[in-house]
């Protein structure tokens, strides 16, 4: 009987596998779409001369960048899901300046927030303690998060940006939160928010672009971290996500494996 409950776990779960699979490569082939037709229209009117004149071109110079950042960030995400899927995710921890990291994020993103007309509100103190973390996979966590704030809350205009020291004693963290004036969430959706390739009722409704997979792989880097991922929303109250990360310890350790 045993042996048989096995096998049928073992088959579920291969199901299971196989239909993410088709789920990732079907909505992963959608969405780079739309970036390369958008790139590839832009590119023909510049090299066609459709498009005169040195305002114009830099409108459209700033658009191929910002789609080619958009499909760059999407295949990012998809050779990471396609990592993760196969237990080959691997974390550099060492203690890492937040601080450097977080400015040289916003610096990257700054023209997407100026392109989607939001205002930017910062709140970090001039000094933060290092945390133990992998620096590229914090700055993805960062950009994945900014990036949905563009994406859900564009109407609202505003995203503000914090970091603090939470807790006491050996429970001290950084906590990073974005917080955003979009749609919000419904109790429904934070059920399911950090699930792969899951869409919010209100990005279907609103029909914002997205494979779905951008607030799992935060969760999922996090977790490889040592840290963890938070969400507070109510619908028509925006939404924020805080990043939770350990303080680093007087020697570094060595690399963690991503566990799936």
């Amino acid at each position: 009987a045993a042996s048989v409950a096995l096998i049928l776990v073992l088959a579920r779960r291969t199901q299971r596998l196989a239909a993410l699979q088709m789920e990732f490569v079907a909505g992963v082939s959608h969405e780079l779409r739309s970036p390369l037709s958008v790139i590839c229209a832009a590119a023909d009117n510049l090299a066609e001369g459709v498009v005169t004149g040195p305002e114009r071109s830099r409108q459209y110079g700033d658009l191929i960048r910002t789609e080619g950042r958009r499909l760059s960030r999407m295949v990012e995400q998809a050779l990471l899901f396609a990592a993760e899927q196969a237990d080959r995710i691997h974390f550099n921890l060492q203690p890492v300046q937040a601080r450097q990291i977080i400015e040289s994020v916003l610096q990257n993103a700054e023209p997407a927030l100026r392109q989607a007309s939001m205002k930017v509100e910062t709140d970090l103190p001039a000094t933060l303690p290092p945390v133990l973390a992998d620096a590229n996979a914090l700055s993805q966590c960062l950009e994945n998060l900014i990036s949905n704030a563009v994406k859900y809350a564009a109407g609202g205009g505003w995203l503000a940006l914090r970091a603090g020291i939470t807790g006491k004693g050996p429970q001290r963290e950084l906590a990073i939160s974005v917080e955003d004036k979009g749609p919000g969430l419904s109790h429904s959706d934070l059920a399911h928010i950090f699930e792969p390739f899951y869409r919010s009722k209100s990005a279907r409704e609103a029909q914002v672009k997205g494979a779905g997979l951008g607030l799992y792989l935060v969760r999922r880097m996090m977790e490889g971290m040592g840290g963890r991922v938070t969400v507070w929303s109510r619908p028509g109250r925006g939404a924020r996500f805080t990043l939770h990360l350990p303080l680093a310890e007087s020697e570094p350790k060595a690399d963690s494996e991503g566990t799936a």
